[in-house]
């Protein structure tokens, strides 16, 4: 059983504080930006793309060595460089502070994990390994992103309408409009931009 339990944050305007500078941090850094997250950065060397959105401020950069008076206030702590007994050390003193700790490649020292991840739209499909095996996770990954492709997204647009819909018209039956909806072709006309097709599987979906 794993230790991990798995849950998705809201970081949109959240301060989170990264230590690294290289590829994988870019790689982190450029995927919280992604979810609206507020970017501390710490490091001796930056890549190019870092230096790009230091410049660009879209990301706060503090320096090249890291202090404790960074741990401030921010909710979570990602530690990249590639000197695992600093890592350590770092993510003792943010778990001292309170402060969720992801250390890349050092499982042990891991409050959480970031998953590899399907997303389409509002639809997010996160895989996990618990750290065991990141190859693993994207090989499982690369199989779901061709079985869940971009109709999905389109698909729980049109549910979550109808949910709506359903919901205000004080339904009984949502669950077998749904399972409708699901079973029909709708898939298959939405990746075919089969807009006509659509909108009559729906309407018959509530009739």
């Amino acid at each position: 059983m794993s230790d991990f339990y798995p849950i998705l944050l809201r970081l949109k305007g959240k301060p989170v504080l990264v230590i690294g500078g290289g590829q994988v941090a870019e790689r982190k850094v450029k995927s919280l930006l992604m979810y609206g997250a507020k970017v501390f950065l710490v490091s001796k060397e930056l890549t190019h793309k870092l230096q790009e959105l230091v410049k660009e401020k879209k990301i706060v950069f503090l320096g090249q060595d890291f202090y404790d008076s960074y741990l401030k206030d921010k909710l979570l702590l990602i530690v990249a460089t590639n000197d695992p007994l600093l890592n350590k050390h770092i993510a003792e003193k943010g778990r001292q502070k309170g402060i969720l700790v992801n250390v890349v490649d050092q499982p042990s020292d891991c409050d959480f994990i970031v998953p590899s991840v399907v997303k389409r739209g509002d639809l997010i499909i996160s895989i996990s390994t618990s750290g065991k095996s990141p190859f693993i996770s994207r090989k499982i990954r690369e199989r779901l992103e061709s079985l869940y492709g971009p109709e999905y997204r389109i698909l729980l647009d049109i549910m979550a309408t109808v949910r709506k819909a359903l919901i205000r018209a004080g339904e009984q039956h949502k669950e077998k409009i749904y399972e409708k909806l699901y079973d029909s072709d709708i898939l298959s006309k939405i990746k075919m931009k089969d807009v006509e097709d659509v909108v009559k599987i729906i309407a018959e979906a509530l009739c």
